[in-house]
């Protein structure tokens, strides 16, 4: 009974001792605090999923912790400079944008955790396709 009571209040103390968590700010989650590379797994207009069925087709996401990302057909890696654009992400609106040369592209955060992110169009925005995002797959 004494050993099984000094138990819980070791423990009960170990849960009240005053730790500090480290807070992760969503920049993070897309650059790793230096780039990270997501893959563009689907993609949808109209209810439809237009994305390419070979990998060499689909596009990635770069996303760099300087602000800029770029997004390059994976057949075109290391042949040709990918669009790039700067990114602004606003967490307590739910909302992405990327700014490009001509134009801007807004999105709707649907879901966003470190392994997927799921964009769906602003109303604002030229760009009208519903994107889902997983973090590049190790193949």
């Amino acid at each position: 009974m004494k050993k099984a009571l000094l138990g819980c209040l070791l423990l009960l103390t170990a849960c009240v001792h005053d730790s500090q968590y480290k807070t992760i700010e969503p920049y993070y989650v897309l650059h790793d605090n230096s780039s990270k590379v997501w893959l563009i797994d689907h993609v949808y207009s109209g209810g439809k999923d237009h994305s390419p069925l070979s990998l060499n087709y689909k596009k990635l996401f770069v996303f760099h912790n300087s602000g800029y990302c770029y997004v390059h057909e994976i057949k075109n890696l290391g042949e040709k400079r990918g669009k790039r654009g700067m990114f602004y992400l606003d967490i307590d609106k739910h909302r992405l944008e990327i700014l490009f040369k001509n134009e801007t592209w807004a999105f709707t955060i649907n879901s966003f955790s470190e392994n997927k992110i799921v964009l769906s169009p602003a109303d604002d925005s030229p760009f009208r396709y519903k994107l889902e995002l997983i973090a590049f797959p190790e193949y």
